[in-house]
């Protein structure tokens, strides 16, 4: 089980703790883009996006600044925001077919977000 963040982690150190299987690296453009469109700094600031994760989804599925990786990272938690399902299915029995590394991504977000 991961770490749950605290309202004070930055977003980046958030997104590392709800997204341990995603490679730092990919985490740090995602953080950077909510920085940058939002104004999101905390952890606590997610809350503030809620109202607008809708929104948000649309904004970035169409913004080419934003490589691949990081884009699954942001649109898995505008849905969860949003109490969308998530978009990405699960794996078929047997293991994962190449390029779904971040699949898992949806399955991890089946918990609520913490305060």
């Amino acid at each position: 089980m991961s770490e749950e963040p605290l309202p004070d982690d930055t977003v980046h150190s958030a997104l590392q703790k709800l997204f341990p299987e995603v490679p730092a690296e990919d985490l740090e453009p995602a953080a950077a883009w909510l920085g940058d469109k939002f104004g999101m700094t905390e952890y606590a600031d997610l809350e503030g996006i809620k109202p607008m994760a809708d929104a948000a989804l649309s904004v970035v599925a169409t913004d080419a600044s934003v490589g691949r990786a990081a884009k699954q990272v942001l649109d898995t938690l505008l849905r969860r925001l949003a109490g969308l399902p998530a978009a990405f299915s699960p794996p078929p029995r047997g293991g994962e077919p190449p390029g779904s590394e971040h699949v898992r991504l949806a399955h991890a977000w089946r918990r609520p977000l913490r305060r």
